[in-house]
């Protein structure tokens, strides 16, 4: 039965595939039925995943068109995309996002990433008091050290660190995820969550605060198996209304000085990340249609800043900032496009399944870590890139979780001694 639900899903796909390519016309500004298509699309993969990374991925990712949309048929969004510097190719970022969208709907309904998924979120590693106790101590640490000026959001000060580098909020987030399958029933691990989310949004650091609460609610709807059914969608919607307006209340008054509820609720639609992540996106393709592609540039880049004191070719960031004003970050397919157009984005997306489908194959403490780290990591991905992860996934998770092994091994001998001792 599920075999034949399975190529019935498949008959749809293949079927949107081909009315989208017979009607595609990159004359028209926005060919109506493609973007009919994309949304059937799109809800077909959101039905199949459920409560899965998937849909946070497909969620996120399309999102940008929003933006785009809204400019074209109001000319009214945000920032350089609101600016009309550059035409919106609304066409060709829907035929990318549908590739995009091809490709994540065959990983999830031909391979057992949902099912691994389920298994590893609901894999219980404790933790002794001893070891929580430090590494929340350790999360509080690191986001004063992150944010070290006393709650307030002034956009000067906001990026200067206690200590040198810019990974302190990294650890923060690997501390978080180590605690979580400890969070149902301890207090501390409660506090400590809230202190970091709260600690977060008074300095405007609205992204990880997001993932974080994206990770820690797909978590727990996992773990406690809730229902996927129209209320739990409304409730659900309800609360990222909720949330979504009091993110651009803290962006609006980061970079106004004030703000009013009403106008941040009417602003959801033109949330200034995601128009700036859609303008980025547009002039990616604007620059894939006008230079000549970067045969691997910024892939060699990406790699390069894997090896420390190793400098690879320019950034993206910075290959763009050569011809278009640049608001800073990278959508998740603008890279591979300009390294090697359609053919980048396919190569690229298979290779990020292909790493998640990696992970999830062993349930392990890393592995619980590296997967929740893609989670509670998916904005970042998707709006500034896969560096954050990558240095995190090499790097940060080995050693917090070597502390953390080191740590309860000293724990559980000094334990047995006393036991030992207790008897004799």
């Amino acid at each position: 039965m599920q075999l034949i639900h399975r190529f019935k899903n498949d008959f749809l796909v293949i079927i949107l595939m081909l009315i989208f390519i017979s009607v595609y016309n990159t004359n028209i500004q926005v060919n109506i039925i493609q973007l009919v298509l994309n949304t059937i699309l799109l809800a077909t993969i959101i039905l199949i995943s459920k409560y899965s990374i998937i849909t946070l991925l497909v969620i996120i990712s399309n999102s940008v068109l929003v933006p785009a949309l809204i400019q074209l048929n109001t000319g009214k969004s945000y920032g350089l995309l609101q600016m009309n510097l550059v035409p919106v190719h609304f066409n060709q970022m829907l035929f990318y996002i549908f590739i995009y969208n091809v490709i994540v709907f065959f990983w999830t309904n031909h391979s057992n990433i949902l099912k691994n998924e389920k298994k590893l979120m609901k894999e219980n590693f404790n933790l002794s008091q001893l070891t929580i106790t430090i590494i929340c101590m350790l999360a509080i640490i690191f986001s004063i050290v992150a944010f070290p000026t006393l709650p307030g959001i002034e956009q000067s000060i906001r990026f200067k660190m206690l200590l040198p580098g810019n990974a302190w909020n990294h650890f923060v987030v690997v501390c978080l995820i180590i605690l979580l399958s400890n969070i149902r029933n301890n207090r501390m691990i409660q506090i400590t969550y809230i202190f970091v989310l709260f600690w977060f949004l008074s300095h405007g650091e609205r992204v990880d605060a997001a993932g974080i609460i994206l990770g820690l609610v797909l978590y727990l709807v996992i773990i406690k198996d809730v229902k996927f059914n129209i209320l739990s969608i409304i409730k659900y919607l309800a609360g990222f209304i909720i949330l979504a307006t009091l993110f651009i209340y803290i962006g609006n008054i980061r970079i106004n000085g004030d703000a009013s509820i009403v106008q941040s609720f009417n602003s959801i639609f033109t949330f200034s990340t995601i128009s700036d992540i859609s303008y980025l996106y547009n002039i990616s393709i604007d620059f894939f249609d006008k230079q000549a592609m970067l045969h691997g540039d910024i892939t060699r880049w990406f790699l390069a800043q894997v090896v420390p004191l190793v400098n690879g070719p320019m950034s993206f960031t910075e290959i763009l900032k050569q011809f278009y004003p640049n608001p800073g970050g990278e959508f998740i397919l603008s890279g591979p496009l300009m390294d090697f157009g359609v053919l980048g984005i396919i190569t690229m997306i298979n290779i990020d399944f292909i790493v998640i489908k990696i992970i999830l194959t062993k349930n392990n403490r890393y592995t619980f870590i590296a997967y929740l780290l893609l989670v509670f990591a998916v904005l970042r991905i998707i709006w500034y890139g896969r560096m954050y992860v990558l240095t995190a996934e090499i790097y940060f998770i080995p050693l917090l979780l070597t502390m953390v092994t080191l740590l309860e091994a000293v724990i559980k001998r000094k334990d047995e001694g006393v036991k030992w001792r207790k008897e004799f």
